[in-house]
């Protein structure tokens, strides 16, 4: 047995310490490290704060569908609370006024945290991540005053939330002269005008968006599906349908499957006393008639500022929006037809 009394015995010390600078910030209550290296953005909402980061100009934060994001340049940037992602169920918690934007991977988030303290050197000792943290640490430091301080694994947190590429659109061609080749019946189908202006017209450089309501949040499509735009029709109730499935409009002639999107996105329809608009779109597999509380307007836009949809956005969502398209006045999250028909045939 080995001799230790009066003296540590090198077999308890640590295998590898690596001093390196950190930001200390507060969660619920416990602080935890943020390696500088790992730093993008530092930005305060009331208060004030110590930090010496040099961090560029960040951007507003807005929300898509209640769910906060921060526009950074021309990157929207998806934000959690770290409490809530460290300690899910723990219960009512300060979210904080600070919020901490990280990268790894080329991926970015936004941390949400209550405290933010200065940047300093630490020694960081590794920890047994398969009995310690679930691997959301990357190792563990003591602090001056003899406290330990865990250090977040940034690209673990980016892991949990899922920061996943949109996918791909199936997006019908459309030239310039308002006629769009659908793949409904091999022949041309008309595009209809909104507030006089004719959707699906542009070069490949711009983007044109039909827009519209939905539970009081606003939506676009790819107005170069669009077929027709009309009032809520007589909906013929198929049995056995999918939910989400209202049943069949007769659209222009032909049988078409009648999807009710306030239902996929977790909206109650007799909430909008206003009555209905049915968005009759061309399907890879025939037409499809999207119900929505109201249209808005048409809205062209850059397609190199259309950018990834959050992975924060709440799962209705989520499995519906392909992209969200960056405006100066706002963000408007695209839904993508092939994710709704793919949703109500799950």
């Amino acid at each position: 047995m080995e001799e230790i009394t009066g003296a540590v015995s090198d077999r308890c010390a640590a295998d590898v310490i690596v001093v390196e600078s950190a930001l200390a910030v507060g969660a619920g209550d416990r602080d935890y490290l943020i390696a500088q290296s790992d730093l993008v953005e530092v930005l305060s909402f009331g208060g004030d704060t110590d930090v010496s980061v040099e961090t560029s100009a960040g951007g507003p934060v807005e929300e898509i569908a209640g769910t906060p994001v921060l526009r950074l340049a021309d990157e929207i940037v998806p934000i959690v609370t770290l409490v809530d992602l460290l300690e899910p169920g723990r219960g009512p918690s300060s979210a904080g006024t600070r919020l901490v934007v990280v990268e790894a991977d080329g991926r970015r988030l936004g941390l949400r945290v209550a405290r933010i303290g200065g940047l300093e050197d630490v020694a960081v000792q590794p920890v047994n991540t398969r009995l310690v943290g679930g691997g959301h640490f990357s190792g563990c430091a003591v602090r001056d005053d003899g406290s330990l301080s865990l250090m977040l694994d940034v690209g673990v947190l980016l892991g949990r939330v899922a920061l996943d590429p949109a996918p791909t659109s199936r997006r019908a061609t459309a030239p310039a002269n308002g006629v769009a080749k659908g793949s409904t019946n091999g022949s041309p189908v008309r595009i209809v005008a909104v507030d006089g202006r004719p959707v699906g017209a542009g070069d490949s450089g711009v983007a044109t968006y039909a827009t519209f309501d939905v539970g009081g949040c606003r939506y676009g499509i790819d107005a170069a599906d669009v077929c027709e735009i009309v009032p809520g029709r007589e909906i013929s109730p198929v049995p056995m349908s999918a939910p989400g499935v209202a049943g069949l409009v007769n659209a222009q002639g032909r049988a078409t499957v009648a999807i009710d999107l306030r239902i996929l996105l977790g909206v109650d329809p007799d909430t909008n006393a206003g009555g209905s608009t049915e968005i009759v779109l061309d399907g890879i597999h025939g037409p499809v008639a999207l119900i929505v509380d109201r249209i808005d307007d048409v809205l062209d836009a850059e397609r190199s500022r259309l950018a990834q949809r959050p992975a924060t956005l709440p799962t209705p969502i989520r499995d519906l929006v392909a992209a969200v398209q960056r405006f100066d006045s706002g963000l408007l999250p695209v839904i993508d037809l092939g994710m709704v028909t793919g949703a109500v045939a799950r």
